[in-house]
This record gives structure tokens, C-alpha cells and sequence, in this order.
């Protein structure tokens, strides 16, 4: 093999190495958005400071939610909470 074939080779072999890296982080990248995204379904009492975060929405509430005197609930700007049914409801003692 001549000097220029294996420059050449050489060359391409970092090309795809690069293109192999940059295709996997991105990948890494998409896949933590879908396992990170909701739906995420509430229901019952809370009892200690939560924040609904829109990065987990939509928040689902299947059967009523209970915020306890003392306790804050936040739902932080562009967070999507919808209801299951007519039947349930966010209560705030």
C-alpha cells in the first residue's frame, strides 16, 4: 500500500470514528428526553414539599390528590395536568 492509500485510509477511519461518536452522544441525548418525558400519574395525599416539573408532564391525576395543611405543592410554568375523569380532583387542606 502506497503513502497516499494509507493517508487516505487513515483519514477515513477518523472521519467515521467521528461520525460514530457524535451519532452515539446524540443518541444518549434523545433516549434520556423519552425516558425522562410522562405521563406521570398522582393520586392520594401529599405529604412532604413536591414540585410537578414540566419536564415529567403530563401529570395524570386517577383518583383525587390531597395537598396537607403545611405542605406546598408546586407546579412549575408549562406543566400539564389533566384530570382522569370528572370523579377526581386536587384538594388543598
Amino acid at each position: 500500500m502506497n503513502e497516499i492509500n494509507k493517508t487516505n485510509l487513515l483519514r477515513r477511519l477518523g472521519q467515521l470514528g467521528l461520525i460514530l461518536f457524535l451519532s452515539t452522544a446524540l443518541s444518549f441525548l434523545f433516549i434520556e428526553k423519552i425516558i425522562a418525558a410522562g405521563p406521570t400519574p398522582v393520586s392520594g395525599p401529599i405529604v412532604v414539599p413536591t414540585t410537578w416539573t414540566s419536564a415529567n408532564s403530563p401529570y395524570v391525576v386517577t383518583d383525587t390528590v390531597t395537598v396537607n395543611a403545611g405542605v406546598i405543592l408546586t407546579i412549575e410554568e408549562g406543566t400539564i395536568v389533566k384530570f382522569y375523569n370528572g370523579n377526581v380532583a386536587i384538594s388543598v387542606n
